[in-house]
């Protein structure tokens, strides 16, 4: 179930240079986009570009038993800060 701040466009923030480029890094791997929360295995949003802009971190390709790509959502990622 996505949370609510993924339809927010006021979280939503342009992607850089460097976030552009990891996107094309993680596609050329895959190119279906199932994007889960490695912690509390939350639906991500539809797209890596709205992933990044909404908040979720440490994005990486998965090894094909939760989706494609594991990575932190903005709630996990705010409250691991201090690990």
């Amino acid at each position: 179930m996505r949370s609510p701040e993924f339809r927010d466009p006021q979280r939503i923030r342009p992607l850089s240079e460097a976030e552009r480029k990891l996107i094309e890094e993680l596609r050329a791997v895959t190119r279906t986009e199932v994007i889960r929360c490695a912690l509390c295995d939350a639906d991500g949003p539809d797209s890596l570009e709205a992933a990044i802009a909404t908040g979720w971190t440490q994005l990486q390709v998965d090894d094909g038993t939760h989706g494609n790509f594991l990575g932190l959502c903005p709630d996990c990622a705010t409250s691991n800060e201090a690990f």
